[in-house]
């Protein structure tokens, strides 16, 4: 089942991005967002591609926003994944598992880089679910 997550900056600046794909492209499309260096904005990009660029501009100048952890990866406790080393929490927005690249990609409830201001302000949250 894949997400629209709805991503918003005290700057007025928003977007709406995908996460996974649905049911009928499931193992053939697999979007997470990303911040492009090209056209200075929050896109979805289909990391199943064999060139991953940009689907608004075409540039490969693209930064993933969250983490990614490999199945191969030392796997981190459930603890450690929770508070990771400080003593507050930090939850995630948005978890996926990406069976063909075997990689676990999530977004952490907190600020990210905005393509309009530059500033750590980004939010995202989830806006949607489809299959």
């Amino acid at each position: 089942m894949g997400k629209i997550l709805a991503a918003e900056c005290s700057c007025g600046y928003s977007a709406s991005v995908a996460v996974g794909s649905g049911r009928e492209l499931h193992g053939i499309v697999f979007e997470f967002p990303h911040l492009c260096a090209g056209c200075s904005e929050t896109v979805a990009a289909d990391l199943l591609k064999s060139k991953v660029c940009c689907p608004i501009c075409n540039s490969p100048s693209l930064k993933i926003y969250g983490t990614q952890e490999h199945d191969g990866a030392k796997k981190k406790s459930w603890f450690q994944k929770l508070f990771r080393g400080s003593d507050e929490p930090v939850p995630t927005v948005v978890s996926e598992y990406c069976y063909n690249l075997e990689t676990t990609f999530e977004i952490e409830d907190r600020c990210h880089p905005c393509p309009k201001c530059k500033e750590q302000t980004l939010k995202f949250s989830v806006e949607a679910m489809f299959d």
